[in-house]
């Protein structure tokens, strides 16, 4: 039973996304931020976060940037008669070009902890009438722009559609919040009577919002290509030697697809699906603080007490791309992940998925993937290039692709040293300390209950039923994710 979870929402809010800026009290952030940043958590973020907006009596809100988080939190509000002013140049340009990257809703959450259907028993049994199983859903379930696991440009564009479609019926339908995209880049926000503004690059300024919202979703990356943009890593060449520096979910994503030809998470669901019980407890008792706070206790874990799968351990090895048939001199790649200490670790690091540490484990297993521990990685560009593809080229021909470990930095303006920038890599900083210092669970309901339903099923009107069609008094016609 979730007592006081308006006041648990609001509390929760304000320690985690609101800025600590002293001249400017209602500004939040919504996204790189948090712990734990896909599409569906930062859109289940906006549904909290316009819901608390809604229980302050908040009339208008004030959002910058236009990509999944953006646009769900100007609908969100539009659904509660709260009125809204997204800006952005760019919509949906983030996920545009990545055809590369597969999405899915509810895959990382695997395996499903026993808390998070308890939790969201009384608040959504839609999505806890599934349990153990909700991760193989492959749809959303949003009181709107909902989305079915593909790739990431492909869903993008759904996104982008559906919310062409919300902003007109925002116009038709009177008591619907009002829904306006201003084709701009913000400059800057200050404070006037109480109210927050956003300066535009252009002239103009919008005035009188109760709060403002950086969407700024995954951050920006320091180097380019960054995890969303076209890469080569799906098309290794015979003979090349690659090395992904970070055992985060992106570096260990991309060491699988350099190390395992047409690698496909679709392709392993099934594979996952039919793990029996015992060894998916196992994983749940191995995902503990015990464990997830020393790498080499962790890999000790794995390697002793997660069972091996064979038909997985198989899949990779038949796709290895280092050995196989006809490319002889083919090297294997090496991840390698980042340590303050050198301790002759190799093995896995907490930053990572569950899911993802499971593939690793059998990657190691099979023989297709090399894991090394390193010390001060950066250093390694001294004597090193980095070319048109974003990649690292030193003195040994290695490529060495510095993954994202430490790259994404939440930044909005165009001063990077400005008090909202600044506010915004501060905030990060204290997210990421209470994650990591608390005794909970990385993926725990209980660690970022935000990132799940905090309100009723029943308290959004107006919501897409499981086709992706409308229920309630109006009805519209909705492209089907």
């Amino acid at each position: 039973m979730i007592e006081n979870r308006i006041d648990l929402l609001q509390e929760m809010a304000d320690n985690r996304w609101r800025l600590d800026i002293q001249a400017l009290p209602n500004i939040f952030a919504l996204g790189s931020c948090d712990r734990h940043v896909t599409i569906r958590t930062q859109q289940q973020r906006a549904f909290n976060l316009a819901y608390m907006f809604a229980k302050r009596k908040h009339t208008r809100v004030g959002i910058v940037g236009c990509g999944a988080s953006g646009a769900t939190l100007a609908v969100a509000l539009s659904r509660l008669n709260v009125s809204s002013s997204i800006v952005d140049s760019d919509p949906f340009s983030r996920f545009r070009t990545a055809s590369h990257r597969w999405v899915h809703p509810h895959i990382f959450e695997w395996p499903i902890q026993p808390a998070l259907v308890d939790h969201l028993q009384e608040l959504d049994p839609v999505l806890a009438e599934h349990g153990q199983e909700l991760w193989i859903r492959r749809r959303t379930a949003f009181p709107a722009m909902n989305w079915r696991a593909g790739a990431a440009s492909l869903v993008a564009a759904r996104l982008h559609y559906k919310f062409l479609e919300e902003i007109e019926q925002s116009r038709r339908q009177g008591d619907r919040g009002s829904i306006e995209l201003i084709d701009a880049k913000a400059s800057g926000f200050r404070q006037e009577d109480g109210k927050g503004v956003i300066v535009l690059d252009s002239a103009r300024d919008l005035r009188n919002f109760d709060a403002i919202v950086l969407a700024v979703g995954f951050g920006a990356e320091r180097t380019k290509p960054g995890f969303w943009d076209p890469d080569y890593f799906g098309s290794i060449r015979s003979g090349e030697k690659v090395r992904i520096v970070g055992t985060g979910d992106g570096g260990i994503a991309d060491a699988l697809r350099c190390s395992i030809r047409g690698f496909s998470y679709s392709a392993i669901v099934p594979m996952l699906s039919d793990l029996s019980g015992a060894t998916l407890q196992t994983l749940l008792d191995t995902e503990t603080p015990r464990f997830l706070q020393s790498s080499k206790a962790l890999t000790q874990r794995y390697n002793e007490r997660i069972p091996i799968d064979g038909r997985l351990m198989e899949w990779m090895r038949d796709r290895a791309i280092w050995n196989e048939r006809g490319n002889p001199d083919t090297v294997m790649p090496v991840l390698q992940y980042l340590s303050k200490v050198e301790d002759g670790t190799e093995g896995f690091v907490s930053n990572a998925s569950p899911l993802h540490r499971y593939l690793l484990r059998h990657a190691v297993a099979a023989n297709v993937l090399a894991v090394r521990s390193v010390t001060v990685p950066f250093k390694l560009q001294a004597s090193a290039t980095v070319n048109d593809n974003g990649v690292v080229q030193g003195d040994d021909e290695v490529t060495l692709r510095i993954q994202r470990a430490g790259a994404v930095m939440p930044q909005v303006s165009k001063s990077f040293d400005d008090p909202v920038n600044v506010a915004l890599r501060v905030k990060r900083r204290e997210v990421s300390d209470a994650f990591n210092s608390a005794d909970k669970l990385y993926f725990s309901p209980t660690a970022d209950p935000l990132r799940w339903p905090i309100y009723k099923r029943d308290e959004y009107p107006d919501r897409e039923d499981e086709s992706g069609r409308e229920v309630g008094r109006f009805t519209t016609s909705f492209i089907h994710a």
